[in-house]
């Protein structure tokens, strides 16, 4: 059989070692970087306009993609009412609103309210 186990077992470990540096890497380029090279923004948080109560009737803001009940409750305590408020957050209003779910950070980004928003908006007439 073979006679330098200890040879060998001292190449395995250096190739995972390798092997993780590698992963780290790719991960870093990847998520690290903002993904796919972007330049990651950064945005003071910034306050959006806030109603106390809504104008009128409130939009169901349910109908967006990743709000459901539960966040649709956090929206309001935080005076967001209307389809509209959300079409027009700037980024800076994004992240003042992202800090603020709690629970829920994050997911004004990564659902796209903003985009649903104006979509709803444009259906809604």
């Amino acid at each position: 059989m073979f006679q330098n186990w200890n040879f060998l077992l001292a190449e395995i470990w250096l190739l995972v070692v390798l092997a993780g540096a590698i992963g780290l890497f790719a991960g870093w380029l990847i998520w690290g970087r903002g993904g796919a090279g972007q330049a990651r923004v950064t945005h003071a948080p910034s306050k959006p306009e806030i109603l106390a109560n809504p104008r009128g009737i409130a939009d169901d803001l349910k109908v967006i993609v990743g709000i459901g009940p539960a966040l649709e409750d956090v929206c309001h305590n935080l005076g967001v009412w209307h389809f509209d408020q959300i079409a027009a957050w700037t980024p800076a209003e994004i992240a003042w609103v992202d800090a603020n779910l709690e629970g829920f950070k994050g997911r004004v980004t990564r659902d796209d309210w903003v985009g649903q928003a104006k979509k709803l908006m444009v259906a809604k007439g």
